[in-house]
């Protein structure tokens, strides 16, 4: 048995210290922390859609969050959103990424797009920007790990 030199054996181990951790695209995530439960999924683009359901000093709040192409719209300035799940439309709009859903028809709304999603036999969805002519195609693939919660959502506490 020959024995791995160490120079080489060194080398290997630094290139893998210097590699980033690459998450997994295409999977949706559950994460709560400082009493708001969240359910994320990063598309093969790299953009991240989050859905937000939590309590705070101002009360419960809910919503969505998007990182990537939204953010390509010029700051401060509202961006309309289309949720497309089995060609149903789930309207949003997002200001820097941060799209909360404060009106009571708007936290109806995300309700529905949640509920929608769990009960989807389709692959995937689709998020539409009109303004930027522009869409992304995210997983459904898992989602109900992340955005179910019984036989309600991760937002229903927050209605």
């Amino acid at each position: 048995m020959t024995r791995m030199p160490r120079s080489v054996l060194t080398g290997v181990v630094a290139i893998l210290i210097a590699t980033p951790a690459l998450s997994v695209d295409d999977r949706w995530t559950a994460g709560f922390g400082q009493g708001t439960a969240e359910a994320s999924i990063r598309s093969r683009t790299g953009s991240i859609f989050r859905v937000f359901c939590g309590g705070g000093t101002g009360g419960r709040r809910m919503g969505i969050v998007l990182e990537g192409l939204a953010q390509t719209a010029p700051k401060g300035r509202p961006l309309d959103v289309r949720v497309v799940v089995d060609g149903r439309t789930f309207p949003f709009a997002v200001t820097d990424g941060y799209g909360a859903v404060d009106a009571r028809g708007g936290r109806f709304a995300l309700e529905a797009m949640a509920k929608a999603m769990l009960a989807s036999k389709a692959a995937r969805f689709t998020i539409a920007y009109p303004t930027l002519d522009k869409a992304e195609d995210y997983s459904l693939s898992n989602v109900g790990d992340a955005l179910g919660e019984g036989r309600n959502t991760i937002v229903t506490p927050c209605l």
